[in-house]
């Protein structure tokens, strides 16, 4: 289960089957494997046969070839020295600031000279757990200007400097020793991204980690924190948040991940395998579908089927065939495809749920050159008693071909539609 790990960042270990293996992946030129060692910037096995191989690199060839009964190791491990003892240190006392305020039974206050004082059970004051019998009905104790104050049921207040002191005023006071506090302005409340959330290269949308810090996709396809373009990413077409790590995928679908805005992207060279679950596939034959999860992908590529989704946050890539799909849901990204490689018909109005419609692929097919002033040409929105029907023609001007139907949005434009898509 151990692993060493390189000065270039890779994790090397010893599979089941006793290979090594380099980030996961199996290394086949390697058998019988007993041990592995870091001597000198080198990776070093063993096998049954006492017999040892080093590389520095992951993919350089095993050396000597024959292998050496020679240890890499040094013949005598250096001893541990004995640690010395740290001395105990001397108790300190905390006291507890000024203005300090107790409610209920566990909590404490401690004076300068160290003693506790609590609250009981029974609402009366106890000083280091012994209670004080003059005491009674206490709902609060507060400490202000090294003196203990007690509150009790009745809003009155009394105070002493010391256990055993008498509490004064005899007779108590309304006015609480405390000063006077405003209403503290609440901290923000940072709402983190489900896991597993996805955003595709187009969209606005973003993920926003445990710090509270957002991450975006650029225009440039780069990712973006809080804003700021990372100038080391390039080509991204994608970002999921997996287990409190950030990932980005790219257009030769290699993900690197992070954990923080300062960390740094890892594998080095990337790797082909997704963080991401498996997605949902839905079979040709397969007539109908009911996908309630959330934050997953559900691909489609040929066949008609009827979907139903009730979960949130999913991609969905529906093609190939005849589709219609109602969604209960919120949140999800809906994949159209291209102009004569299938339909998708919504059932329910779902530019009205907080879904989104990504063009991407269908205007990919066209010979469209990204700029605004012409999408018209190319992708148009009718609306009908049903609803509106979207259309794609692959040259501008052209005739349209119908690719999506979304019944319900009987007053749809197409400056309604491109407010819940992205292209």
């Amino acid at each position: 289960t151990a692993a060493i790990t390189d000065a270039s960042g890779n994790k090397w270990t010893i599979t089941n089957a006793g290979q090594v293996a380099i980030n996961g992946t199996t290394d086949i030129y390697t058998a019988n494997v007993t041990e592995l060692a870091y001597v000198n910037g080198t990776i070093w096995q063993e096998n049954s046969s006492k017999l040892w191989w080093g590389e520095t690199q992951p993919n350089d060839s095993w050396a000597p070839s024959a292998g050496t009964t020679t240890s890499p190791l040094p013949a005598t491990p250096t001893p541990t020295p004995t640690p010395t003892p740290t001395p105990t240190p001397t108790p300190t006392v905390t006291v507890s600031p000024n203005n300090t305020v107790v409610t209920g039974t566990t909590a404490a206050i401690t004076d300068a000279s160290g003693n506790k004082w609590t609250i009981t059970n029974a609402g009366q004051v106890a000083i280091n757990g012994t209670t004080d019998i003059y005491t009674g009905n206490v709902t609060e104790l507060a400490y202000v200007n090294g003196m203990i104050w007690h509150e009790n049921s009745s809003k009155m207040w009394w105070g002493e400097t010391q256990p055993n002191d008498s509490w004064a005023p005899s007779a108590g006071t309304t006015t609480s020793p405390l000063p006077a506090t405003p209403t503290p302005t609440p901290a923000p409340t940072v709402t983190v991204s489900p896991n597993n959330t996805m955003v595709l290269a187009g969209s606005k949308a973003g993920i926003t980690d445990v710090s509270g810090s957002v991450w975006t996709i650029s225009n440039g396809g780069q990712v973006a924190v809080n804003g700021v373009a990372d100038t080391i990413t390039a080509n991204v077409v994608e970002l999921a948040y997996v287990n409190n790590k950030v990932w980005q995928e790219n257009t030769s679908n290699l993900w690197w991940g992070k954990t923080s805005t300062t960390a740094a992207w890892a594998p080095n060279a990337g790797t082909s395998t997704s963080p991401l679950p498996a997605p949902t596939i839905i079979a040709a034959n397969a007539t109908s579908a009911t996908v309630s999860q959330s934050q997953v992908s559900v691909i489609a590529t040929a066949g008609n089927h009827m979907v139903f989704i009730s979960g949130s946050g999913n991609i969905v890539n529906l093609s190939g065939g005849a589709n219609t799909i109602t969604d209960t849901g919120t949140g999800n990204t809906y994949i159209l495809p291209a102009a004569g490689k299938g339909t998708d018909t919504f059932t329910n109005n779902i530019l009205t749920t907080g879904d989104t419609l990504d063009l991407k692929t269908a205007l990919a097919a066209t010979n469209w050159n990204g700029a605004a002033s012409t999408l018209s040409k190319y992708l148009t929105v009718a609306d009908t008693a049903k609803g509106a029907v979207l259309s794609i023609a692959p040259t501008s001007g052209g005739v349209g071909v119908a690719i999506a139907t979304i019944n319900g949005a009987t007053t749809a434009n197409l400056t309604g539609l491109l407010a819940h898509s992205f292209t």
